[in-house]
């Protein structure tokens, strides 16, 4: 009963062409008992989550008090130090894409068992929950069906906010702490480069999107490269030329934001 799920089949907002399936997301309506269980386990590995920093301190949502209020003083914060050092500042915004359906199973559990600190019996209620779940998809006049799910967390389950973090914890480490600043809102991420150079400031972004990508990659998940949005920053007093560089990303050049900040 625990791995069994009835899907609704709900169109995303402000998507163009509802005639393409990726414009649409299935909700995973579980039983309660299974919400229930869900609850005494999240609650559990969310207790070992905050005492052991299992997930990054810029990653906002999906946990508890960190909202977008955190991300929208976060960056502002990080901006205004660097505009002190009179550094010129670079921001890079990644779209995250198909997040929640592709995660790996077995590299999730391989992360959990890694941090040796989430006990042997909630791993292995962790594991039986999310592998080998079945979905049936309700359509008026038809039988409805159990469908195997092998990968991907359903959307609709307690644990998928925390379990994702802890997934993704890792995309933050590519960045070096004393040139660049990141920040993410689930899996939407933000990369900030400060130096005193506009063309150096693009030369670090490119490398360190690039490494971020493939990291992503390696965990199954990828980025909206074509949503993607570049912004230069610098103080009201600063003088000169103003950078109008975009950044390529995997042959794409993502241009500048239609706002640009002075």
């Amino acid at each position: 009963m625990l791995k069994e799920s009835t899907g609704v089949i709900l169109p995303i907002p402000n998507k163009t062409d509802y005639t393409d399936c990726a414009s649409f997301t299935v909700m995973a309506v579980m039983h309660l008992f299974s919400k229930i269980a869900e609850r005494i386990i999240n609650n559990k590995l969310m207790a070992i989550a905050y005492s052991k920093g299992f997930y990054s301190v810029n990653q906002t949502g999906s946990m508890p008090q960190r909202s977008t209020v955190d991300a929208a003083i976060l960056l502002p914060h990080w901006v205004k130090e660097a505009q002190f050092a009179k550094r010129k500042m670079l921001l890079l915004f990644l779209d995250g894409k198909g997040r929640f359906d592709n995660v790996d199973h077995r590299k999730l559990l391989g992360i959990l068992v890694e941090t040796g600190e989430v006990l042997d019996y909630l791993t292995n209620w962790i594991q039986n929950f999310v592998t080998t779940r079945n979905i049936s998809l309700p359509y008026p006049g038809s039988l409805r069906r159990q469908h195997e799910v092998d990968k991907g967390i359903s959307q609709g389950s307690l644990l998928l906010p925390l379990l994702f973090v802890i997934y993704i914890k890792q995309l933050h480490s590519v960045v070096n702490t004393n040139e660049f600043f990141t920040t993410s809102y689930v899996d939407d991420f933000q990369i900030t480069v400060a130096s005193n150079l506009w063309e150096r400031n693009v030369r670090k972004m490119e490398g360190t999107a690039a490494e971020m990508i493939a990291i992503a990659q390696s965990l199954g998940l990828s980025f909206s490269i074509v949503k993607s949005e570049v912004m230069h920053a610098r103080t009201r007093r600063e003088k000169g030329r103003r950078s109008e560089s975009s950044v390529t990303i995997q042959s794409h050049v993502v241009k500048l934001a239609e706002k640009v900040v002075r």
